[in-house]
């Protein structure tokens, strides 16, 4: 009796109203407060979860899957489905082998028993949850099989409005009709390690008429994509980096969005890309990374839009670039030097003319470019990274001395290099060249590793101090060589990175 007096003078949390104890529980996490919720007897009749139902099962937790299932379940019994608005459930387990069988239907979610019981859950949530509005579902059950969706429900929903699926197949998608889809309100998809192909894709949209933003991250089978939907105003597709087959096959991405604003597009590995969205005119911001496009035609389809952001990195297929856009803003070419398995060949010359561009970047993995013009009024620093793994000859430092003429009207210029020895011009070559930067006012240097703090960290070898030391009064004397009417060049750490 005196025991009992004790525990319900110390617990003064069930005392409070309920709106704090609501509030109370609002940060914590799903599980945690389904707990709590055992704790008291008073709180047993509190709906305490808050509308933000976030499941998360483990990989380190495979082994008590019979308890995660029914904590699920019980916690869809606490919570007030009526005011529900955000569902996320996200298991990650894989099987494990015994004796060269993978036991993935014993140990994970690939029973069929199992899958009825998920598409129980996803079913109860959106047949009584009027205002869901996002809905998150990440189901990897093993190695080589994927939960298969098969609630319609989910794709049956008038309030949905953000809907990211992971590690699924649209089975019901992919057999059935457009008809099978009907998302009026979504505004937002996202799908990831999902196969897709065509006609997935396809009644996918069709079924989603207000959709916005939609996100293609590391789905298979998409080598042709079609994308057509007046609403939609950011496309991002990104491949899977390592591909279950027809690695080479060639992809087309076509997109005829009149309000599409982003465009990006991430290949993984270099194949050739033909990308077409000559017919969204109101694009602003465009990524291409890692593909192959159709030589100078295709960028030049770009640059008759009013495109403000643009970047192309280790992008192959090109022997010139020529930019002239007025509208443009942003531009970051990155990946020169960048080699490709079909397109051997490297650009030989570079021609910007962006009279309203603010911010430029450029990065190389190798072979300067000496033939390299800007013409940019209103741009205030450039920003230049080296990077490059062989032995740097006299030809290499030619051809960046011509290269950094380009950028001696600016008032500032930003380098960032791997190595000091990209910079340290020797001084017999310095002797007989004309400085390229005569009147910038500003050098900013950065290494990335700084090479010469990493080294001096060990004092025991003086012999290697002594090396550094005169490397560094080596790359002082090239850098204000390099730029005379400067100030003193700002040498910084790592960290700023393109």
């Amino acid at each position: 009796m005196r025991r009992r007096r004790e525990e319900e003078e110390e617990d003064r949390l069930s005392d409070l109203p309920d709106l704090i104890i609501y509030h109370i529980f609002s940060f914590l996490p799903t599980i945690d407060a389904v707990r709590m919720n055992t704790l008291s007897k008073r709180w047993m009749h509190l709906r305490v979860l808050d509308s933000n139902t976030s499941l998360h099962f483990s990989e380190s937790a495979q082994f008590q899957k019979e308890k995660f299932r029914n904590l699920v379940s019980h916690c869809l019994q606490l919570q007030n489905l009526d005011r529900l608005q955000r569902f996320k459930l996200k298991m990650h387990f894989y099987g494990v082998y015994n004796d060269h069988l993978l036991m993935s239907s014993y140990y994970g979610y690939g029973s069929d028993d199992q899958r009825s019981q998920i598409d129980g859950w996803l079913n109860t949530i959106v047949v009584h949850s009027k205002a869901l509005n996002e809905m998150a579902i990440s189901i990897n059950p093993g190695r080589d099989t994927k939960y298969r969706f098969i609630s319609n429900n989910i794709l049956h929903s008038n309030s949905l409005a953000v809907l990211k699926l992971g590690c699924v197949q649209l089975e019901c998608v992919r057999s059935g009709t457009a008809s099978d889809v009907e998302l009026p309100s979504l505004k937002a998809l996202s799908l990831k390690n999902v196969y897709l192909d065509y006609m997935t894709l396809k009644n996918l949209l069709i079924g989603c008429p207000s959709i916005e933003d939609l996100v293609l991250d590391s789905c298979h089978g998409l080598r042709k994509v079609v994308v057509s939907c007046s609403s939609l105003k950011s496309f991002i597709i990104r491949y899977p980096r390592y591909p279950i087959h027809d690695v080479h096959d060639d992809r087309s991405i076509q997109v005829e969005a009149v309000n599409l604003d982003t465009f990006v597009y991430d290949g993984a590995f270099v194949c050739k890309a033909n990308i077409d969205i000559g017919s969204c005119g109101r694009v602003r911001s465009v990524l291409v990374s890692k593909a192959e496009l159709d030589h100078d035609k295709w960028l030049d389809d770009l640059l008759n839009l009013q495109v403000e952001n643009l970047t192309l990195d280790c992008c192959a297929g090109f022997k010139q670039i020529n930019i002239r856009n007025p509208y443009l803003k942003v531009l970051h070419l990155g990946g020169y030097g960048f080699y490709s398995y079909r397109c051997k060949g490297a650009v030989q010359a570079t021609n910007i003319d962006a009279p309203n561009l603010v911010s430029f970047s450029c990065e190389f993995e190798g072979k300067i470019i000496p033939n390299f013009s800007v013409n940019a009024p209103t741009l205030l620093e450039p920003r230049i990274k080296l990077v490059s793994k062989e032995a740097y000859t006299t030809d290499w430092y030619v051809n960046l001395i011509y290269f950094l003429k380009n950028f001696d009207g600016f008032k500032g210029l930003s380098l960032i290099a791997n190595k000091e020895e990209a910079l340290s011009i020797p001084k017999t070559l310095r002797s007989v060249c004309i400085c390229p930067l005569p009147t910038l006012k500003h050098l900013k240097v950065t290494f990335c590793p700084l090479p010469t703090e990493e080294h001096l960290k060990v004092k025991s070898h003086s012999w290697k101090k002594k090396i550094l030391e005169k490397r560094s009064v080596e790359l002082r004397e090239a850098l204000l060589w390099l730029t005379p009417s400067a100030e003193t060049p700002v040498i910084q750490p790592a960290g700023d990175n393109l």
